[in-house]
Formats: C-alpha cells, structure tokens, sequence
C-alpha cells in the first residue's frame, strides 16, 4: 500500500492561488495549458473561480506535507448553470477585449482557441444528466495514480450525502479509445459530443467531450462487507484488501479486530497496523473487537464439531466455546485496554 501522507481538508481562501495553478499546470489533457491557451487568468476564471464564487464549501483539496497536491471543486446546486452565467459572460467579453487589443499578438494559438470557444464550443458540449451534483478535479502528475482523486470524491460524496443526492457527474476529454478504456473500467458515459477543441494538436484524432455520472447511494438494495480476523499478521494481505475495497469505493466496511491474535500479534507492537486501523476509523468504518487472542481453551472442546475444527482445522476457532462468563469478561476487558491505549474507538 502507498505510504504517503495524504490530508483531505475542505477549502479555505488562501488555497485559490494554488488551486488555479494546478488547474492551469494539468489544463491540456493532463498536461500545462500554456502552450493552447496563454491567458491563465481567464483560464482559470471560466474552470476555478466559479465554484470558489458561488459554492466554496463543496471544495476539497489534498495536502501531502502542507503543500496542495490535488483539489475538487464540486457543484451540488440545481441552478449552477444558471447562477455562473454572469461570470463566464464577463469572461467572455475580456477575452474579445483583449483579443482586439492585440494581447495575444505573439501567441496565435490563444487566439484560436479564444475563436473556438466563443463559438464552435458553445455547440460541441455533451449532455449531462439533470438534478445531479458535478466535479471538477485536478492532481498534480507526480501524484496520479495513488488515489487521491478517490479520497476528494469520498469528501464530496459525504457532502453530496447531507444534500440528499445521489449521483454526480465530471466533464473529460479523450480519444475513442479512452472512453472504450472507461467503459471496461465500470464507468457510465452518459453522453459524448466530438469537438475540435484541441484539433491543432491532434489533427489526425477525434476527440470527445465525456460526461460520466456514478451513483453512490443505492435506492433499494444494499450490502455489507465484513473483514475478518483483522490483525498484524496479515497486514500484507490486508492493506492489499482495503486498497481494492478503496478503489472499488466499498467504503465504509466493516472491521472485525482481534487485538492480541494467536497470544503473538498484540496490535500495540505494531504502529503500521494502528495506523491502517486509525485511516479506516476515519473513513467511517467500523472497528469491532473480535474477541482477545482467538485461542481455544487447549484441550478443551464444547461439541465434536468443535473438536474436529479444533484438532484439524482451525486450533484456534472457539475461544470462548469452553470458558465461563467470568473468564470472557476478562478477556473482553483485556481486549478493551489494548484497543484504548493504542487510541482506536470501537463500535463494540
């Protein structure tokens, strides 16, 4: 599992300057938007300054060592659309304004683009669903691909969550063969429309605006996932786990801990592990004491099941099977103070 130190936090005022310089270092497919579009102040008045405007507690950025690495701007308001259509048409105008005071003169590209957007982009914009909440998100290229998009999205979702919503959706770009890539990856392309907005750059591709919604709250059915036997001597095969369950967004799960496993893996010897327990806490997980060491009585068994699992199969599968009420308090009792002193709050 990937050891860096990610803090999700929500946005505060002085997070926009750097917000607006990722957003213009990863404008052009991931990449800096400098050479398509040189004005960074209207690039980031038509992407950033809308939300910060208008819903600044919906955005989230992720920190790795005080320093901003990646952010989400999110929209839960019907009338979005509606409400920013004052702060793109200003936009607008200072991009003709200065385009007719010779501004761009050493950049033509920005002056195409500029032509471009103000009017074959007003036509080739896909659809996307109505009565839904939407993102913009932004990493930094170092830090693709370690999941910090999935940790803003769980932020906006919690949010999303006390809004009553349901799904949500984002705006990308890609090649057919991108949007064939996300489809066999699970995600839902509610709608595509071709544009020529980076067509100098690829004269030979079509690409297309892609509009994806994924629900995050089932209307009918739910399930529930449980992980158990949860102790430092699978850390490997568990952090593996939670890392899957992570990416699939199965979070929150259920975790069922043993604190003192096999009478060898006392949790407390082992940082690593209370942190991953700690990560999962915060992620609204919940953390269940499984008993104390998971250790039989030996020799003793209540039933030949018991028995049969016990001497070959499973030595430790009935740990409270043959002991007495005084006994098992004891044992939750132990259990209970390993669980306090390493900081981890339990359901039960």
């Amino acid at each position: 599992m990937d050891d860096l130190e990610v803090i999700i936090r929500e946005y505060k005022p002085g997070d926009e300057n750097r917000i607006k310089e990722i957003c213009c270092d990863t404008g052009f497919l991931g990449d800096p938007i400098d050479s398509i579009f040189s004005d960074k102040e209207l690039f980031t008045d038509l992407l950033v300054s809308p939300y910060l405007k208008y819903e600044a507690d919906n955005a989230f950025v992720a920190e790795v060592g005080g320093r901003i690495v990646g952010y989400l701007l999110g929209s839960t308001r019907k009338d979005f659309d509606k409400k920013i259509r004052p702060v793109i048409l200003k936009t607008a105008m200072k991009m003709v304004f200065r385009t007719l005071n010779e501004k761009y003169s050493n950049h033509p590209r920005t002056k195409e683009y500029i032509k471009w957007s103000l009017t074959k982009g007003w036509f080739q914009r896909a659809k996307h669903p109505k009565n839904s909440a939407h993102s913009h998100v932004n990493i930094e290229p170092n830090y693709r691909g370690r999941k910090i998009g999935s940790q803003l999205a769980i932020a906006f979702k919690k949010r999303m969550k006390e809004e009553n919503l349901n799904r949500y959706y984002g705006i990308g770009i890609g090649s057919e063969a991108r949007i064939s890539l996300d489809k066999s990856l699970g995600m839902n392309v509610y709608s595509k429309k071709a544009t020529e907005k980076f067509k100098p750059e690829f004269p030979d591709k079509t690409i297309y605006h892609v509009c994806t919604y994924l629900f995050t709250k089932p209307s009918e059915k739910y399930f529930s996932v449980s992980i158990h036997d949860f102790t430092p001597k699978y850390i490997k095969e568990l952090s593996e786990i939670v890392e899957e369950l992570e990416e699939r967004e199965i979070l929150p799960v259920n975790i069922i801990l043993t604190p003192n496993y096999e009478e060898k893996y006392n949790i407390k010897d082992y940082p690593e592990f209370i942190k991953l327990v700690k990560n999962l806490r915060d992620k609204d997980c919940n953390i269940v004491s499984h008993g104390f060491n998971h250790v039989s009585k030996k020799g003793e068994y209540g039933s030949l099941t018991s028995f049969i699992k016990g001497v070959f199969f499973n030595i430790h599968n009935a740990e409270f099977e043959t002991i007495d009420y005084q006994e098992s308090k004891e044992k939750l009792e132990k259990s209970a103070d390993i669980l306090t002193d390493c900081g981890i709050e339990t359901e039960g």
